[in-house]
């Protein structure tokens, strides 16, 4: 690897363990793992002018609460589909009827509820509803 950057040819030995294998083991030393957190809210922009907007609004939310988005539009079902393989509790989604208002729709993943809501207000909604 030395001489492929430019260095001086250096004898070397290396040796990998993959991480599942890592954590298989401990599992089977009965250690408790801790179980993988998703999002908090998964961002779905449903048209392609909303893909910007997404981006803003997580970026405006990473600050307190874990945020992620699609980086490309979805349909509602494939979103939420996204959102449940990501272990997320809320789906936001941006549409068109959402970018001419400046607003949001969350959905709980758990119960299904679902508000529509300015996005200003989004971060102090999930903060509550998360807590």
């Amino acid at each position: 690897l030395s001489e492929l950057l430019g260095g001086p040819r250096v004898p070397g030995v290396g040796f990998a363990f993959g991480v599942e294998r890592v954590a298989l083991a401990l599992e089977a030393e009965g250690f408790c793992l801790p179980e993988e957190k998703g999002p908090d809210v998964y961002l779905i922009p449903l048209v392609e002018e909303a893909v910007a907007e997404a981006f803003y609004l997580a970026e405006a939310l990473r600050p307190r609460i874990r945020a992620e988005y699609a980086p490309i539009p979805k349909k509602p079902g494939k979103g939420v589909e996204e959102a449940l393989k990501r272990n997320a509790a809320f789906v936001g989604f941006l549409g068109e009827d959402e970018l001419k208002t400046g607003e949001v729709t969350l959905k709980r993943l758990a119960t299904g509820e679902q508000v529509r809501l300015p996005q200003r207000e989004a971060l102090g909604f999930l903060l509550s509803a998360l807590a």
